[in-house]
């Protein structure tokens, strides 16, 4: 980089030096032919200097540096999925879960109701609860992650909170979401 700008600003020199030199030639000679004939060129002189002075060439651009990337982001990247699942907070879906048993892979289903969805980028996650027997069933998958295989929506729920967490405290038809129509 360093070479490439000395020989640049040598060229550049080389321009001006004889440009500068072809200007003296012209000035001698015009000074030359007003003293044959008895004129005053000293305004006439100083107004072509002005206007051809030699501009200086523009300095080279320097090379813009890419900007610093996080390694981890730069890992995270290939992880995102292309079009992440759609689903929205109080919906009730169905989250099919890839399960390696030994050798064997399945998927399992996982239906409940989305009462949370927390972070952003690849560490993004969802929480989904169902009752199992009586008993309150939570599990928190990761949106990107290749073990959620897709997630579909059954029905839309209407709500007016971010984070359905007081459903843990419901019993019966009050751990009901209601239906959003669409």
């Amino acid at each position: 980089m360093a070479d490439e700008e000395k020989v640049v600003t040598e060229e550049v020199t080389n321009e001006t030096a004889e440009d500068t030199a072809e200007e003296t030639t012209e000035d001698t000679a015009a000074e030359d032919t007003a003293e044959e004939t008895g004129e005053d060129t000293v305004a006439e002189d100083t107004a072509e200097k002005v206007e051809e002075t030699p501009k200086a060439a523009p300095a080279p651009k320097a090379e813009a540096k890419p900007a610093y990337i996080d390694p981890l982001k730069l890992i995270a990247q290939d992880s995102i999925k292309a079009e992440p699942p759609k689903f929205e907070i109080g919906s009730t879906v169905k989250v099919h879960v890839k399960i390696r048993e030994g050798e064997r892979e399945r998927v399992q289903i996982f239906e409940g109701t989305v009462i949370a969805r927390n972070g952003s980028g690849v560490s993004e996650t969802f929480t989904v609860r169902r009752l199992s027997y009586g008993v309150g069933v939570e599990r928190v998958f990761p949106v990107h992650s290749p073990n959620v295989d897709k997630v579909e929506t059954v029905r839309f729920g209407r709500i007016r909170r971010a984070k359905l967490y007081y459903l843990r405290d419901r019993v019966g038809k009050a751990a009901k979401v209601r239906e959003r129509l669409r």
